[in-house]
């Protein structure tokens, strides 16, 4: 579901869909995403869902919303990779390795 509500986002950001159809999406899908128990998931749909409702409140003009969306997506796709402590076969010697590095994927909206 993770793949999906991300799918339904872009697809507004990238003028393919409408933000009513990204609402009815959401609206839709939201049990299934409930359901699915992926955190990641949920988090974001909550997220989605709040910026819509404030959006339709008039809390919220559309360069705050879309915004927002577009950090959604950005951050979806950024990747940890951790290291651990290795030792070579060969030899007694132990490589330390415990650093994080993280890569931002860029997308473009056009």
């Amino acid at each position: 579901m993770f793949n999906e509500l991300l799918n339904s986002i872009d697809s507004f950001l990238v003028g393919q869909s409408t933000l009513e159809d990204l609402e009815n999406w959401l609206v839709g899908h939201l049990q299934d995403i409930l359901d699915s128990g992926d955190q990641r998931a949920t988090d974001i749909a909550n997220q989605v869902d709040a910026d819509l409702v404030e959006y339709g409140e008039g809390l919220m003009n559309i360069s705050t919303l879309v915004e927002r969306l577009q950090s959604y997506v950005f951050n979806a796709h950024t990747l940890a990779v951790g290291y651990i402590q290795t030792q070579s076969a060969d030899t007694n010697t132990t490589f330390d390795a415990t650093q994080v590095v993280e890569h931002q994927f860029e997308m473009a909206l056009t």
